[in-house]
């Protein structure tokens, strides 16, 4: 059963639509229904349906423009417009924004319906072609060798040699031929995505056949290669700065919220920083690499420029299984999971038989140094360090007790160090966004977009940030300060209602005075009426 929103600001239009139609017979849920373009964006990030059905002219916020914000927020939605013969055209500019069809006006029920028969199919396709079902979606298999080829040898060979650019002119020139690249040109740049699917248990169950399911999002968006390696896809995105900027995040979002509901799993990314020198491909994927051990609950998709770091060396990856789960329970798990998971490895017949508890502790702690000190800041390392050489040859060798007990005070010492870190990162973003909208409300273009534009910070993570510290949108807070605003404006001046919308944001009395009512219940003349005779 697919989900649905409707928008349209004429009530009997809109009631006509929800009730004359078989809504569950045709495989759709209406979920909401909205009357403007303003309260279909909120149903949109509240309710998160698979298919938003709005008329293109609405008082506030058109359809159009509702379409491009709903984007920023749910990519993976389908959208299908009402409008009249003379919006045909206008209606075409929004093609990018996941747009399934046109009804136009008039409109009968025997036409919606069939229709939607049609839209069904449509995301039923969609579906299927995510998930790899249909033979006529799957990836050509010769092109998709060659760039494995190329890419595997890129991101894991590292003996390439740096010594002269002509070798990075010629890999440049085989990105081309296979249309990883569309030019040379010096301001192409590229990052490395490490995308892993996993289930209901956490466990990794990423297969060969998900490349349909990262080809059907990324070629929507931007140029890209992809090779599945070890259970992971690893996916090359190419473009200029502008386009990745732009793009990245909204690729992203759709990657986890596509395979929430088409696959039922969860998806985690890890996104490296961009970089335009392709001699060093092998050391950027190990950064996305490196990233992909940060997600969580909160954040699913984690971009190195989010990430708080004392030094812009690129970090080395631990290809040992067990030092990655480690390092990964130490950067965003409980310490009693840690102590869980250091019991079940110091019983481990493999490690006492194979007597390599030497090179695992050098592992563990390399990778527990690397993890605080990415992290925290120089004294909180500086005082982490000096303390964790805390065995010695005898003590190594008899594998005792005692070594293990101080192994797990280390890791969950480094665990809380990083926890609280990420804590303190965490709530000084937020009191940014919120310094942001406090001094900036008036700004008719401030939204999470621009906003994560200023303080240089991917707008998913910034949504998520925000969501966990306040309990709120970025949206939310935005129009509470405004309407906070309106309100003292209104009591303590003799200002127009229109200069009074200005300073809070609103270019559109109407809309200012629509969000007043919404929001005290009452215009904004009444308002002010009201607070005079107190």
């Amino acid at each position: 059963m697919y989900t649905v929103i409707i928008a349209d600001d004429e009530y009997e239009l809109r009631k006509a639509l929800i009730d004359s139609i078989d809504w569950n017979k045709l495989g759709f849920e209406v979920v909401g229904e909205a009357e403007n373009g303003a309260v279909a964006l909120e149903m949109v990030e509240l309710l998160q349906p698979d298919l938003l059905i709005t008329d293109i002219r609405m008082p506030f916020v058109s359809g159009i423009e509702l379409a491009r914000q709903a984007r920023e927020i749910r990519p993976y939605m389908h959208i299908v417009f009402i409008s009249g013969f003379d919006d045909f055209s206008y209606a075409q500019k929004a093609i990018q924004y996941n747009v399934l069809s046109y009804l136009l006006k008039p409109l009968s029920s025997k036409e919606i319906t069939a229709e939607l028969v049609e839209i069904r199919k449509k995301i039923d396709l969609r579906f299927e072609e995510l998930k790899g079902y249909r033979q006529e979606y799957q990836v050509n298999q010769v092109n998709q060798l060659q760039m494995t080829e190329f890419l595997m040898s890129q991101l894991f060979d590292r003996t390439i040699s740096t010594s002269g650019r002509m070798e990075e002119n010629d890999i440049i020139d085989e990105a081309v031929d296979l249309k990883l690249l569309h030019s040379t040109a010096k301001d192409i740049h590229f990052q490395v995505c490490v995308l892993m699917l996993t289930n209901s248990n956490k466990e990794n169950v990423t297969e060969l056949k998900h490349l349909d399911f990262v080809h059907g999002i990324f070629k929507k968006y931007l140029t890209y290669g992809v090779v599945y390696s070890k259970h992971k896809l690893i996916v090359v995105a190419t473009g200029t700065r502008k386009d990745l900027s732009k793009f990245m995040h909204l690729v992203t979002t759709e990657c986890v919220q596509t395979a929430k509901r088409v696959l039922k799993l969860d998806c985690i990314m890890g996104v490296s920083n961009m970089y335009n020198d392709w001699i060093i491909l092998s050391t950027i994927y190990e950064e996305a690499l490196s990233m992909l051990r940060y997600t969580d609950e909160d954040g699913r998709v984690q971009y190195a420029s989010d990430i708080t770091t004392t030094s812009q060396e690129v970090l080395t990856e631990v290809t040992d299984e067990t030092i990655e789960k480690l390092d990964h329970l130490i950067k965003t798990g409980a310490a009693d999971e840690i102590e869980i998971y250091l019991n079940s490895i110091s019983q481990s017949i493999d490690m006492k038989e194979n007597n390599n508890l030497d090179l695992f502790l050098i592992h563990l702690y390399a990778t527990v140094c690397k993890s605080v000190t990415e992290i925290t800041g120089g004294a909180e390392a500086a005082q982490f360090l000096s303390h964790i050489y805390i065995w010695d040859n005898e003590t190594v060798h008899k594998f005792n007790e005692p070594i293990w007990e101080q192994i797990k005070k280390v890791c969950i010492e480094a665990r809380n160090i990083i926890a609280d870190q990420r804590r303190e990162n965490s709530e000084m973003l937020t009191q940014k966004a919120l310094d942001l909208i406090k001094n900036n409300y008036h700004d008719e273009e401030m939204s999470i977009s621009k906003a994560s534009q200023i303080l240089h910070i991917s707008s998913s993570y910034l949504s998520a940030v925000i969501k966990k510290n306040t309990g709120k949108t970025f949206g939310n807070l935005l129009t509470e300060e405004r309407m906070k605003k309106a309100r003292e404006y209104l009591l303590v001046s003799s200002m127009k209602v229109l200069e009074i919308a200005e300073k809070c944001g609103y270019s559109d009395t109407r809309y200012f005075s629509y969000c007043v009512k919404r929001y005290y219940g009452e215009s904004p003349n009444r308002l002010r009426e009201l607070g005079k005779n107190r």
